[in-house]
Parts: structure tokens; sequence; C-alpha cells
């Protein structure tokens, strides 16, 4: 059985995954994006495209800018929220990877996992 979660950015839902009800460790899942988030899916997709086709003329730095730009985006602190309950998973850390769809890396933290991760590091 899966359950459905929202992932959600700054209290807002951008997403949604479906992932097995007794989901342990790390997982991948597809994200079902939110318009926002399609819209923001779209102007990376316009960009990749234009620089492919200008390759040769963008810049070190512009290249650079747009490995940075998405780089950015994989380290966006994303959320889970149990839709049917509304209650956040606070054991669970996500990560939008660069994966066409959107897909996101889910980590469920365990107690003992907290000391030993630089994410989770105080």
């Amino acid at each position: 059985m899966e359950i459905r979660y929202s992932v959600t950015l700054d209290e807002k839902v951008v997403g949604t995954v479906s992932i097995p009800e007794r989901a342990a460790g790390t997982l991948v899942a597809r994200l079902n994006p939110l318009p926002a988030f399609r819209a923001l899916r779209e102007m990376r997709r316009q960009f990749r495209a234009v620089a492919r086709k200008f390759a040769g003329e963008l810049t070190e730095d512009e290249l650079a800018g747009e490995e940075s730009a998405l780089a950015d985006l994989s380290q966006l602190e994303l959320h889970l929220v149990n839709e049917r309950t509304g209650v956040a998973v606070p054991n669970a850390s996500v990560r939008l990877l660069r994966n066409e769809p959107p897909r996101v890396r889910i980590q469920f933290w365990r107690p003992e996992d907290a000391l030993d991760h630089p994410d989770r590091a105080g």
C-alpha cells in the first residue's frame, strides 16, 4: 500500500509523491508537480535548450552559472506532509534530483543517523 504525501517548500505545497507505507532508508520517487513547480521546470527546460543551441557562444561563467542554478535547486529544503492527516514527517529530508520527469530523493532518518550525517549535524 502506498501513502500520498505533499512535498512542501516554505510550507507551500509544490507537488506530491506516493511512497510505500513502511518506507525506510533512502528512496527515489517521482514528483507530481503542481503548476508553480511546472512553470519553474519549463523555464529550466527552455534555458537548457537555448544553452545547447548556443553552447559554443556561452562563456565559461555562463555555463558555470547554469550549473550553479541547477545545483541550487537540488539544495532546496523540501518537506513531506501526509496528505490525509496533514501531519509533517519530521524524520524525512527531501532533495530534488536533476531528472526529467522530476524526482526527489527521500531519506528517512533514524535517531542514530542524526549524529553521523553532515546534513543533520548541529
